[in-house]
Formats: C-alpha cells, structure tokens, sequence
C-alpha cells in the first residue's frame, strides 16, 4: 500500500544557527558523520547540517538532514535519507521509527545541556489522509458504499462521474486521491488508474466551463 511520509520538524526557541552548532557537536560524539552546507536559493537562504551514522542498521547509508530556512521561523525541518531502506520504499511506520531512532537521543542530551524541552513533531496518519469538503464527501461516500473495489461496474462509475461533476471544492492532486482511495480498500494499482481518470474529468470539467 502507498504511504505518505510526514514532514516533520522540530519547534526551537533560540536561533537555527546555535540550535544546529549544538546538535552538531553532540553528533560528533554519537558516532555520527556530519556536513554542513549554507546555500541561497533567490531571496531565501539554508542553513542545513547533514548527519550521517556509522553505526550497523537496519537501513543503508541511513542519515537526517537538519534544513533551517529563512522564511521558517521557529521551525527546523527534518528529512531522513537512506542509500537504501528495507523494505524499500518505507512505510510512514518505518520513516518516523528511523527519525525517532535517529534524532531522539540526541534531542534527549541537547534538552538535558539547555533546559528545553524539545522534541520531533510528527503528524499522525490522518492527519495525512487527503481531506474533502462536507458536500463532496457526501457524493465520494455514495460512490464508495456501492463500489466493487477490485474491478469497478457500469454504475460505480456513474457514481464516481457523479461525484467529479456535482463536486464544487477544488480538485484533489491525483496522488492525494490515490491515498484516499487507498484507504477506503482500492489497491494501490487501481487506484492510481482510477485518480488519473479523476485527473482527466477535473480537466475536461473546468476546461468547458
């Protein structure tokens, strides 16, 4: 099954700059690698620490960047790298245990050094879940209570044709609406070939109006 990971970060009180110098120091003793590049992007500058491990894991080459934006304030955004994950892509379960792996303990020594109280913010999976207005939910959920998940028939179809024509919010990007089918029993195969169909009615829809 499809899993969305989560953008995760972490809440700072002080500058990005001392937070990251901080964390850097204490990798270094928590056999970690680390880089550190500052880069500019038009008006917007990075500040980003990249902190490999060298300890056995379950994951190859397995590391977080740290990305400290200039129009981010307050915030430090998180991604975890691996040359390669098992299994492969990972799942959201796997991608949160490997940055809290990674990054808690850290985290644990940085708070006990400074007195915060700081830790990863993560969201939930449904907070993930791509989300439709009360009315178009109404028109997704007739469709779905009716539909034959694993080979659609004539008037599942209408009803989806319905709920893509009588639907007013602003159309899903198609994988959000593969991860939605995904999660009321579509298999990823099918959904993906039914949200590239969604994708072509939204077209035609707004494209005639």
């Amino acid at each position: 099954m499809f899993n969305a990971l989560p953008s995760i970060d972490i809440a700072i009180p002080e500058s990005p700059k001392k937070f990251l110098d901080d964390i850097e120091c204490i990798a270094k003793n928590a056999a970690f690698n680390s880089e550190r590049i500052v880069e500019e992007f038009g008006n917007e500058q990075f500040d980003i620490l990249n902190l490999w491990s060298t300890l056995q894991r379950n994951h190859v080459g397995l590391g977080v960047q740290l990305i400290a934006r200039s129009e981010l304030k307050g915030r430090i955004a998180v991604e975890i790298r691996a040359s390669y994950w098992s299994p492969d892509p990972p799942t959201f379960d796997i991608y949160c245990e490997a940055a809290r792996d990674l990054l808690s303990p850290m985290l644990k020594i940085f708070n006990k050094q400074t007195g915060n109280r700081l830790r990863l913010r993560i969201p939930t999976k449904s907070q993930l879940t791509p989300k439709l207005s009360p009315a178009s939910a109404k028109l997704f959920e007739r469709f779905i209570r009716m539909a034959n998940k694993s080979a659609l028939h004539p008037l599942d179809w209408r009803r989806f044709y319905a709920f893509v024509h009588d639907s007013r919010m602003y159309p899903l990007h198609e994988t959000d609406m593969t991860r939605l089918l995904e999660s009321r029993g579509f298999s990823r195969s099918y959904a993906i070939e039914i949200a590239s169909i969604y994708r072509h009615l939204c077209e035609y829809k707004y494209s005639v109006k």
